[in-house]
């Protein structure tokens, strides 16, 4: 009843079948999955990106912080650039806190101009006087012209503080 040709016959259309569902298996898988894994993968760079984005946003908060008087100003001249480079090197030494820096004035006398930059410094007195000293050998930043010393007094912790006013100045050909 049953020849070897229709059982082979059978098996072979079972082949197919089977081939042809595995055919289509891979193919949506091909077709649906795999771009999946590719968004996975740029969800993941995108991810980095906002890390890394967060991260200088939180550099530059505390850049901010720590320079209020800075983020006011559009531009700084290249000599208080490497005072506040020379203020910024020797802050956690020194054991200081920089108040502000007031923007650089011009004067112009017979073609020489003077450069003039106020510095407000927090700290302890040795602190100043070391940080002054370390201004006072760095020439690019320019001499020393006067030193006001102060303290003032916080009435509810009965602590003082001492803050310091520098008065750089420079002078250059017009």
């Amino acid at each position: 009843m049953f020849s070897g040709s229709s059982n082979s016959t059978f098996f072979s259309s079972n082949v197919k079948v089977y081939t042809s569902l595995l055919v289509i298996y891979f193919l949506s898988w091909l077709f649906s999955f795999k771009p999946t894994i590719g968004l996975m993968k740029e969800a993941g760079k995108q991810e980095d990106e906002i890390f890394e984005l967060m991260k200088l946003e939180n550099e530059s908060k505390q850049y901010e912080k720590s320079y209020p008087f800075v983020s006011n100003k559009k531009t700084l001249s290249s000599r208080d650039e490497v005072l506040l480079r020379t203020l910024d090197e020797h802050r956690t030494d020194f054991d200081f806190r920089i108040v502000s820096i007031e923007p650089f004035t011009y004067t112009s006398r017979a073609g020489v101009m003077h450069i003039t930059t106020r510095v407000t410094l927090e700290g302890a007195y040795t602190s100043i006087i070391k940080i002054i000293d370390e201004i006072q050998i760095k020439p690019e930043i320019g001499k020393v012209s006067s030193v006001k010393v102060y303290a003032t007094e916080d009435r509810l912790t009965k602590s003082k503080t001492l803050f310091c006013t520098l008065i750089i100045q420079t002078m250059a050909e017009q």
